[in-house]
């Protein structure tokens, strides 16, 4: 074995001055100067050295790693930016942005180029094994889809088919119906309390389902349990789908991608295996490990193909598939499904979190005033049984103070405040003046984008208030500022690549808005006597690594007018 003397100084200090005749030895000593030099180049000359941040996030990954294990990135984010400006790297090779022009750069692009591909960890939001419009990394992957089904998503057929059937206007009926029929009545003050977060997710898969599906297809999680088996089994899977999951630290799949595809890949051969012998015993081959939820998005699609519909339905649009007045033979009925459950997901989490934080902030006696103005300005409204007319809807879309409480609600508490990733694409990219190696990730992190908006946080002259009164206008000067705040608003995404399903959730929110404050005032529960079986304010981790409004219960009284 070979024996040898290796003196090494660094900073004047001797390191190593002694015979080395160990393989361990040799083994850690090498990768000390690895390290060492690694973390010199990651310093002071890799090209992102110049961007300020953390020292310590500038030479290694496991510093914004432990905050993604704390569930701590966001807000640790948005404090850097506070501290650093519009640019801050938080990683060896990752950067966050908050600036309008960078935000386009990296997640708009050019129209023949594009934004940035996605990075792996969008993976993890494939279903059945087939990407959708979410997954799918690239922007061309991306187009092809949101083609195929934009239509359905339009403000011009929303309202048009809301003015039609009146799907949302009679769900509205039944979430009100709910809180009557299930919620806690008090011997001392009128009306009923009710923990409203499973509500709203209640009403929110209902109308989204309704409009992927139909409305023969979609949930009933708002109806009666009590005799309603098939009722009971879609709300315990739809609780059961915000108890921490292995969606909670999403940016493993960052960090630890190769061990994690190996482990899916690992998880999917097991579910073929099983779905084998599955076959000897049903031709039917279902989904394998999955919930209510997952069999839902399947099974209806299967049934949609052998008994077509002539409701006009995103389901109806993916199984038909053309794109653009061409015949494509892209989606199977795995691809079809995956997309239309990725439409539930997404449409499930957003808008029922965002209806949470407004009612919670809403019923807090400072802001009682909203409630106030925004049922004087309501016209007389049907019945639920009743579709509104297209004036009465755009008269609630068109709403002034309906309108300023759900911005200020998507500003101060958006539904997906995280960063999102994505990767400089080959020969590299500038932007906001700076060179990015290609590979290198770029993200912005929603609430850090927002609260970048605001003169407090700008100021740093402390916390940012839930204020609507920034959404409305008496002068020009007004009307200026909230064009601007309007413009740079990035709750639902921008571009192409922007939140698809914008237009239904802002029709479903505002219609239940001014239902409820057309029956009732709303005001927070604090003594409620009752046990809730897990928080829904603080379990609530796809994608979402803050918990809002922590001293709240979660629980509202409705006290009828």
């Amino acid at each position: 074995m070979a024996i040898f003397k290796i003196p090494i100084q660094l900073g004047g200090f001797v390191l190593l001055n002694s015979t080395v005749n160990n393989p361990l030895s040799t083994f850690v000593l090498l990768a000390l100067v690895y390290g060492f030099t690694l973390a010199t180049y990651r310093l002071l000359f890799s090209p992102l050295s110049a961007i300020p941040g953390p020292k310590l996030a500038a030479v290694t990954r496991l510093w914004i790693l432990y905050h993604d294990y704390k569930n701590q990135r966001t807000d640790t984010i948005t404090n850097l930016h506070k501290k650093y400006g519009p640019v801050v790297r938080i990683g060896p090779n990752e950067v966050s942005f908050t600036s309008t022009s960078a935000v386009k750069d990296i997640y708009t692009g050019s129209g023949r180029e594009g934004g940035f591909p996605k990075g792996f960890m969008y993976a993890m939001f494939t279903h059945y094994g087939r990407y959708n419009m979410f997954s799918s990394l690239t922007s061309e992957a991306h187009s092809w889809r949101r083609r195929m089904i934009a239509s359905s998503y339009s403000l011009t057929n929303i309202l048009n088919r809301e003015a039609g059937k009146g799907d949302i206007w009679r769900t509205v009926g039944e979430y009100l119906e709910h809180v009557r029929r299930e919620g806690v009545e008090s011997k001392t003050r009128p009306g009923h309390s009710i923990d409203i977060y499973p509500v709203n997710i209640y009403f929110a898969c209902d109308n989204v389902s309704a409009h992927v599906f139909g409305e023969e297809r979609g949930t009933r999680a708002l109806g009666s349990a009590r005799d309603n088996v098939e009722i009971r089994l879609q709300r315990d899977s739809i609780d059961d789908w915000y108890i921490p999951t292995r969606r909670e630290k999403i940016y493993l799949w960052t960090d630890f991608n190769i061990a994690l595809r190996c482990f899916e890949t690992f998880e999917k051969t097991a579910q073929k295996f099983l779905r084998i012998i599955q076959r000897r015993v049903d031709l039917d081959p279902k989904y394998i490990g999955g919930t209510f939820l997952h069999n839902y998005a399947y099974n209806n699609m299967r049934d949609l193909k052998d008994r077509p519909s002539p409701e006009l339905t995103v389901a109806k649009n993916l199984l038909s598939g053309k794109v653009s007045g061409k015949v494509s033979e892209i989606f199977d009925e795995f691809g079809a499904a995956s997309e239309s459950m990725d439409h539930m997901l997404a449409g499930m989490d957003t808008t029922s979190d965002t209806l949470s934080f407004l009612l919670a902030m809403l019923a807090l006696p400072e802001y009682h005033q909203y409630q106030e103005k925004i049922r004087s300005s309501l016209p007389d409204l049907p019945p639920f049984d009743q579709p509104l007319s297209l004036v009465d809807i755009n008269h609630i879309l068109t709403n002034p103070y309906i309108n300023s409480v759900i911005k200020e609600t998507l500003l101060i508490f958006p539904a997906i405040p995280v960063t999102l990733p994505r990767v400089v694409p080959s020969g590299g990219r500038v932007v906001d003046g700076l060179w990015l190696p290609e590979g290198t990730l770029a993200s912005s992190s929603v609430r850090a984008v927002n609260l970048a908006l605001l003169p407090e946080f700008e100021e740093n002259t402390g916390n940012v208030r839930w204020e609507p009164s920034r959404w409305l206008i008496s002068t020009d000067a007004d009307k200026d500022r909230t064009q601007e705040l309007e413009r740079r608003l990035w709750s639902f995404g921008s571009g192409g690549r922007g939140c698809i399903g914008k237009h239904l959730a802002l029709t479903e929110m505002s219609l239940l808005l001014a239902a409820i404050l057309a029956n009732y005032n709303i005001r927070r529960e604090d003594n409620i006597a009752l046990e809730v079986p897990h928080s829904h304010w603080t379990c609530r981790r796809s994608f979402r690594d803050i918990a809002y409004l922590k001293d709240f219960n979660g629980f509202l009284r409705f006290e009828p007018l």
